[in-house]
């Protein structure tokens, strides 16, 4: 368990480099970063102590079904670095960044399941920047007890892109019949 643990935190790591060595302005992690029930304070340090090391980089957490944000919550207890900005509700929020003109949209997890999705209604406000939800749902099933969410649904919230976590492989980015963007990240390793 301790080299899978290492393996787990090397892969991390390994994004986080990679982050810093091409600048990248703007990362979304789209839940199920670690589970809850087992995060040890030693994870716990080296997440706030890694995404301190980009503090050029914003970084976005949409807690997901394995690590909701609740009063027992990481996200919750940790104090992480100005750099990261993390959804708190199942309701969706937004957070603005001028400077790059994007306005990232998400939710969160709560608790282990969320049976409706938050997004159905929902629009961007600003057409003319760029618009983005982060999302941790689960397109394989309308009746899913984990955020259902179908292409259709993203489709008419008119999002330029779907960032989605949930699904822990990646099959491709998709484009909507209105000409947006969706994907799953797949898992870090």
């Amino acid at each position: 368990s301790e080299m899978r643990r290492r393996e787990t935190r090397d892969s991390f790591c390994e994004m986080i480099n990679y982050a810093k060595s091409e600048r990248i302005n703007l990362m979304l992690l789209a839940g199920d970063i670690f589970e809850s029930d087992y995060v040890s304070r030693e994870t716990a340090e080296m997440l706030k102590e890694a995404f301190a090391s980009i503090p050029e980089c914003r970084i976005v957490i949409a807690p997901g079904n394995h690590d909701p944000y609740n009063d027992t919550s990481v996200y919750k207890k940790v104090k992480f670095p100005e750099n990261v900005y993390i959804f708190t509700s199942e309701d969706v929020k937004s957070f603005d960044f001028p400077e790059i003109n994007c306005t990232v949209y998400g939710y969160a997890f709560t608790s282990a399941y969320m049976e409706t999705s938050p997004v159905c209604g929902i629009t961007p406000i600003d057409p003319t920047r760029v618009n983005i939800l982060l999302a941790h749902a689960d397109l394989t099933s309308p009746i899913a007890r984990k955020c259902p969410m179908t292409p259709k649904d993203i489709e008419r919230a008119g999002f330029d892109y779907t960032a989605l976590g949930h699904i822990h492989n990646t099959d491709g980015v998709h484009e909507t019949a209105n000409g947006k963007y969706y994907a799953y990240s797949g898992c870090f390793e």
